[in-house]
């Protein structure tokens, strides 16, 4: 029993050995071609920093925006807003109005969010049947 064990280790030790010499061997560069990490320096991924540099990101904003007679589906805007075009910004909405924010029966959400050089455009569900007061919380 003992010798069987003592074989199946061996063979796992010499398998695993051999393993890992195939594996460096296959994952060794060509003579001559640039490093991984020299070929992502030379040519930067644009999905990556491209946004940043084209957009100019303006100064960070934390602002809170009321407004009355929201019907479910409007689009509330911000005009003045201090973003530019792509601008990453997150919104919330609560009901009420400013010092008096609450959570009632109405189910608001942000459906969607645009960001232009100065305005800010987002379209708000109330998941209600007659207008209501909301609050809009902007981070960015």
């Amino acid at each position: 029993m003992r010798a069987r064990g003592k074989i199946t280790t061996t063979a796992l030790i010499v398998l695993t050995a051999a393993g890992l010499a195939a594996t460096t061997a296959a994952a060794a560069p060509e003579a001559g071609a640039p490093g991984p990490s020299r070929a992502q320096a030379a040519k930067p991924d644009p999905r990556v920093t491209g946004t940043a540099q084209k957009t100019g990101v303006a100064a960070g904003i934390a602002q809170t925006n009321c407004y009355s007679g929201v019907s479910d589906g409007a689009i509330l805007a911000w005009h003045g807003a201090p973003v530019n075009a792509s601008q990453p910004v997150v919104a919330s909405v609560t009901e009420g109005f400013l010092g008096a924010e609450f959570i009632g029966d109405a189910r608001l959400s942000i459906e969607n969010l645009q960001t232009m050089k100065g305005l800010i455009l987002v379209r708000v569900r109330t998941g209600w049947g007659s207008p209501l007061n909301v609050c809009l919380h902007f981070v960015g």
